[in-house]
């Protein structure tokens, strides 16, 4: 059950991905647009250089953002510098949930408000444990 509502409440947080640009401006355009429709819904961005600028002038704007296919801590730390409100770390693999604990830990240690987001867990670990 918890399950469940967990993902409805995901699909109905998250908001349509900008991954399809390669130019941060375009980023921002549409990010724009998206949060227009709807101020609360997240606005998806890739974690890239791109990406980052994006993220601060969104944020800056006061729009939500959720940077996704973080994999390493240290992209999650410039992640959050750059005004992300979410990351969306990438869990294939026993790596990816250590990874996600150095990032919950390093947040905790460094006080950043950037919650981490799992949209779907497909591994046979409780990461609950771990996060």
């Amino acid at each position: 059950m918890e399950d469940k509502i967990m993902k409805i409440f995901i699909n109905q947080l998250i908001g349509k991905n900008i991954k399809t640009n390669d130019d941060w401006k375009k980023m921002v355009k549409k990010g724009r647009k998206l949060a227009n429709i709807n101020l609360d819904k997240i606005v998806e961005i890739p974690m890239s250089l791109q990406g980052l600028k994006a993220c601060k002038v969104l944020s800056g704007e006061g729009i939500k953002v959720n940077i996704t296919s973080i994999s390493y801590s240290a992209q999650a730390l410039l992640a959050a510098r750059a005004g992300a409100d979410y990351i969306s770390p990438v869990i294939e693999n026993i790596k990816g949930v250590d990874t996600v604990k150095e990032i919950s830990e390093m947040f905790k240690r460094e006080k950043i408000k950037t919650k981490i987001l799992f949209e779907k867990n497909e591994m046979p670990l409780d990461t609950g444990n771990y996060a």
